[in-house]
């Protein structure tokens, strides 16, 4: 019998282990997905046992022990009618990324694809604010600001980076400078009263750039000169 115990603990150890090393890898392509497609993509739960939280605390297993680590709502869910298309390129480009998911270069880019993918996601009365103050950050954080001019810099590396000829590396910068006003009036001014159509259009049109930056620092890096 303790042969077999021991087997069977043996069998249990290695299905955790294959268990916990693919439920991370499983939301990295979830994220990697959604930011390609600059569609949310909301599980609806992440199961570990059968034991409420509360519930494990009282058994003094609160941190090792079973209980729902995680929970999401279905909301917004209407029998998925507007679940959006995978495209080619987009699944291609995720999968892509996906592959180097374990190299230095991504461990780098890894909190942003997080921040850009919950942005997605995020619902409530202060969402489209949130999400503009998101982008501002996953490109702060992408671009590696320094800490004083960091509108200025963020506008010249963003538009070197990604443009293609002078007009193009203009209107990024235009961008970039939208972007940054509606993060400066919703961090600063407190009352966030600005225009929603403002907002949503500097979100749009910033995560765009933090799409396009992200990927393209994902395969290529940055430049030697940042």
């Amino acid at each position: 019998m303790g042969g077999l115990g021991g087997s069977l603990s043996l069998c249990r150890t290695e299905r955790e282990t294959e268990s916990n090393r693919l439920l991370p890898e499983a939301r990295t392509f979830l994220d990697l997905l959604s930011v390609s497609h600059a569609e949310p993509v909301l599980p609806l739960g992440a199961k570990s046992d059968c034991i409420d939280r509360s519930a494990a605390r009282l058994l003094g297993r609160e941190r090792h022990g079973p209980g729902m680590d995680q929970k999401w709502p279905a909301h917004g869910f209407d029998g998925f009618v507007d679940c959006p298309v995978l495209r080619p390129e987009a699944l291609y480009e995720a999968r892509d990324a996906f592959s180097n998911h374990e190299s230095t270069r991504y461990q780098r880019m890894a909190p942003f694809v997080s921040r850009l993918a919950e942005a997605l996601g995020r619902a409530g009365q202060f969402a489209l604010r949130d999400k503009v103050v998101d982008v501002a950050i996953a490109l702060e954080g992408m671009y590696e600001l320094p800490k004083w001019k960091k509108s200025r810099t963020l506008e010249e590396r963003v538009s070197s980076y990604l443009g293609t000829d002078a007009e193009d590396r203009q209107q990024v910068k235009d961008r970039i400078r939208t972007l940054y006003e509606a993060r400066s009036d919703i961090v600063h001014s407190g009352s966030g009263e600005a225009s929603p159509f403002r907002n949503g259009a500097a979100f749009v049109s910033g995560f765009d750039l933090a799409r396009r930056s992200l990927f393209k620092l994902l395969r290529e890096g940055p430049p030697d000169d940042w």
